[in-house]
Formats: structure tokens, C-alpha cells, sequence
């Protein structure tokens, strides 16, 4: 054990639970190479892999509603067990394991102003519609997305140390690696 004062002690418990976020286990559990060289738990080479963050985009479109009128608990935050959770629109599971795709999820962010090209879209599809938009209102709207399982997307430590001399985490180039498997065509 190590504080960032310079302090070193050894701790030798009977059990050990690895409490933090999955991020830190991984590095913990790769550093502690002293007893087994490939890092402990890592004897099959899975600590580390898999690592699949949940990309939350937003703005990533535009719901225009002619008439302006939007249930209101569409824009409110519920809170569950700690958190803020948005209401959306996900696809149901059987439809997911008929179509074998993965989960995500549309939501609806907040209210939004048109730019002038905005502005001439929905005056043009109201017009072509033959509908009343002078109520118009635009959301801005949300989603997120699950992550086909990688192996390669991993976690790994880098040569260079912190503070307290662990091996930093090499973080996955995330971004190059994901895999998205889009609703298909007829969805």
C-alpha cells in the first residue's frame, strides 16, 4: 500500500474485494504481477478485454411536431436509485432477437430553435403535407447505444507510473473500435 505522502505499508488479508470502478480493477488486477506475471485473474488473458463504454450522443436530430403539443413527461428526469433517467424510445427485446441487433435508445432532450434552413424545411413539408404548422415546436433528440462485444477493446498498462508508482491505464482507442450493428432497412 502507498499514500500520496510517501508512506509504503504491506496488508495481508485472508479475502480481498475489489470495490472501485471497472477501469481501476483492470489495472490493479494487470499490476499485481508479482505472484503471477500476466497480472492476478488474468490467467486466460480477460482482464482488461471487453471494455464497452455506452456512447450517449445527443443531438443527434431533430423531431419537429407540427401542432407543438408533447406529452410532458417526455422532458422530465426521473430519478432511480440515484440517478436521472430520461424517457425514450428503445426497441423491444423480441424484436432485437428477431432482427439480432443490439440495444439503443432514442430520447427526447429539450425544446430547440430552427435555423432559418430549419425554418424552410418545415414550411416546405407543411406545405407539401397540407398541414397547420403554426404551433410548431422542435426537439432536440438524444440517444444511446450498446456495443457488440470486442476483445480487442481492451485495457492495457502503459510503461510510464503515477503518482504512487502503479503503471498507468492505456485506455482503448474506443472511438475506432466500436462496432455498430444498425437497425436494418425495414425497422
Amino acid at each position: 500500500m502507498a499514500t500520496l505522502t510517501g508512506r509504503k505499508f504491506k496488508v495481508k488479508p485472508k479475502y480481498t474485494v475489489l470495490a472501485m470502478g471497472a477501469a481501476e480493477i483492470a489495472r490493479l488486477m494487470l499490476a499485481s504481477n508479482d505472484v503471477v506475471p500476466v497480472g492476478v485473474g488474468n490467467a486466460n488473458d480477460l482482464v482488461g478485454r471487453y471494455f464497452a463504454d455506452h456512447p450517449i450522443p445527443r443531438d443527434i436530430a431533430t423531431l419537429v411536431l407540427f401542432d407543438g403539443k408533447l406529452a410532458p413527461f417526455y422532458l422530465s428526469i426521473q430519478q432511480m436509485h440515484g440517478r436521472g433517467h430520461a424517457r425514450g424510445a428503445v426497441p423491444e427485446r423480441k424484436y432485437r432477437r428477431a432482427k439480432a441487433v443490439l440495444d439503443s435508445s432514442v430520447t427526447i432532450e429539450s425544446e430547440t430553435k430552427l435555423d432559418d434552413l430549419g425554418k424552410a424545411a418545415l414550411a416546405a413539408t407543411a406545405a407539401a403535407l397540407g398541414v397547420e404548422a403554426g404551433n410548431a415546436k422542435a426537439f432536440s433528440l438524444g440517444g444511446g447505444c450498446e456495443v457488440a462485444p470486442d476483445p480487442d477493446r481492451r485495457f492495457t498498462l502503459e510503461n510510464e507510473r503515477d503518482a504512487l508508482g502503479m503503471p498507468k491505464l492505456k485506455l482503448p482507442h474506443a472511438h475506432r473500435r466500436f462496432r455498430f450493428r444498425p437497425f436494418p432497412r425495414d425497422a
